[in-house]
């Protein structure tokens, strides 16, 4: 291949920077010391079944979903004669397939999907758990792949899927794969979603098992549940000990594994559109050298499996006869966005504070899913913008509570994310020459806020219960309103008939 002549080429300038990196400098598969095995890998697919369209190409062509996926994962196993595919969890929440019953379990169809594309492995993620933990064991049991955790404990102390690790033979390598989740999980769940279940430290669980598995295998790949950056910090205190991390939760789209202290790192984005492929040469108990790359699954190339096709078929009629009713025309594009004010953000947060009948009302930007361009909106846009079931909530604090809750927003916006999208209060803040967020004005209905008085707030169960982590200060008399966001803001879409929504500086930084 290329690789070979471009070596050549750059020997002088490469020849220290090809240890570091990982790569040999012998012959390609198939003839150097060793055996190539090749990780495909999936995570974060959040229910997209179907292609979605490429936004950022010209033409919008369609990319991703299982069709495409069965086509682009079956091209690459006949290219190889050892494989794994596997896949770093969140592939429930973002469409309502995952909420419609299949065999008898909500959220079966994704896992019916997975079964029909062979994946080896998969570990769950924090939105595998968004149906509490009863429908997480049914998923689970409809699998026809193992789901490996290797801290998630059930009251009797044994894993909750079945299993903490397995082991592939592929060849003449022996390949160990566990499963991982992050310990904070709890925080990413509405109340209750885990109860009885013990979620031990990442690293406690690996170390607990790693000289086990270390001894059964040749190399070891965690399959992480925790985001990029935690996956550096796992590679650093692990270093050379495993060989491979594929992650997912953050959504990273990692083009070319990157090697942190001799652990090969990848991710392979998020929405099911990107199949990564790691080749690894083992030799010696270790990987001697790797490559890998992301392959884009357009869906215009694909000729579907027609087991796949039909399935999708079944979940596209269903999901059109209870989704399928256009009940709006959006003038403007929505966009959202968790490091400033969206119009969608903005448009979300004003109709909950009407339901609510509130003087300010808040949300998780994360909770906003989808941006959707101009046309028509039908039932299921406002289904993919708002996949959890929510439920709207109100609730009272003081004008020195809301300034608090301000202030920690325009320091979010410094940090580059994870704002609160924000309806009935106004603000202005600056940018100090140290780098901090301070904020000038701060206004609720037009009258600057009073620390001493009493204010109604709107706002999601969720972040109501995780008030540690969103607002800073416990909630006073927090009362459920008995409808889901979803269903209120389909109600006010639908009310609304056209939309046409702007960004108008309620959280305005000062230039």
């Amino acid at each position: 291949m290329g690789r070979s002549k471009q070596l050549f080429l750059l020997f002088p300038v490469l020849l220290a920077g090809l240890a570091l990196a990982g790569f040999s400098c012998g012959k390609e598969p198939g003839g150097q010391a060793g055996q190539w095995v090749t990780i495909l890998h999936t995570n974060d697919m959040h229910g997209k079944y179907l292609a979605t369209p490429a936004g950022w190409i010209d033409g919008n062509p369609p990319i991703g979903g299982f069709a495409a996926a069965n086509f682009y994962v079956d091209r690459e196993r006949r290219e190889v004669e050892r494989s794994l595919l596997l896949d770093a969890g969140d592939f429930m929440t973002g469409n309502p397939i995952c909420d419609l019953e299949y065999d008898g379990v909500q959220g079966g169809g994704m896992v019916a999907f997975m079964n029909l594309l062979g994946y080896d492995a998969v570990c769950l993620g924090n939105h595998d758990f968004d149906h509490k933990r009863k429908v997480t064991s049914q998923l689970i049991a409809m699998a026809e792949m193992p789901i490996l955790l290797a801290n998630v404990f059930d009251e009797s102390g044994r894993f909750f899927t079945g299993k903490g690790y397995e082991v592939f033979t592929l060849g003449d390598v022996r390949v160990g794969v566990i499963g991982l989740l992050m310990e904070s999980l709890p925080g990413y769940l509405r109340a209750g979603s885990v109860d009885g279940l013990r979620i031990e430290p990442e690293l406690a669980a690996i170390e607990r098992i790693l000289d086990e598995v270390d001894a059964r295998t040749d190399l070891i790949i965690l399959l992480t549940h925790v985001g990029v950056d935690a996956d550096e910090v796992m590679a650093e205190a692990l270093e050379g000990r495993v060989d491979v991390i594929v992650g997912g939760h953050s959504h990273t789209r990692i083009e070319e594994p990157v090697r942190r202290h001799r652990i090969v790192i990848c991710q392979a984005g998020a929405n099911n559109r990107y199949l990564g492929r790691l080749d690894v040469l083992v030799a010696g108990d270790s990987v001697a050298s790797y490559r890998g790359q992301l392959i884009p699954m357009w869906r215009s190339e694909a000729e579907p499996d027609p087991r796949v096709a039909i399935l999708a078929k079944q979940f596209d009629q269903q999901i059109d006869e209870l989704y399928g009713e256009v009940i709006a025309e959006l003038k403007t594009d929505w966009f959202r966005s968790s490091e400033g004010e969206s119009n969608l953000g903005s448009w979300i947060a004003d109709r909950m504070r009407e339901v609510a009948g509130a003087d300010v009302a808040v949300l998780n930007s994360g909770g906003i899913r989808k941006s959707l361009r101009q046309g028509w909106i039908k039932v299921l846009d406002i289904q993919e913008i708002l996949p959890f079931d929510n439920v709207l909530v109100r609730f009272e604090c003081t004008g020195k509570d809301l300034l608090a809750l301000v202030r920690e927003n325009a320091r979010a916006a410094v940090g580059g994310g994870g704002i609160l999208q924000v309806s009935g209060i106004r603000y202005c803040w600056r940018r100090a020459p140290s780098g901090e967020a301070v904020v000038e004005r701060v206004e609720v209905g037009g009258v600057p806020v009073r620390g001493d008085r009493m204010y109604v707030v709107a706002s999601l169960d969720y972040t109501a219960a995780h008030w540690d982590r969103y607002f800073g200060f416990e909630p006073r008399n927090v009362e459920s309103l008995g409808v889901t966001v979803t269903q209120a803001i389909t109600d006010a879409v639908r009310e609304a008939a056209v939309i046409e929504s702007v960004v108008d500086g309620r959280m305005e930084e000062m230039r």
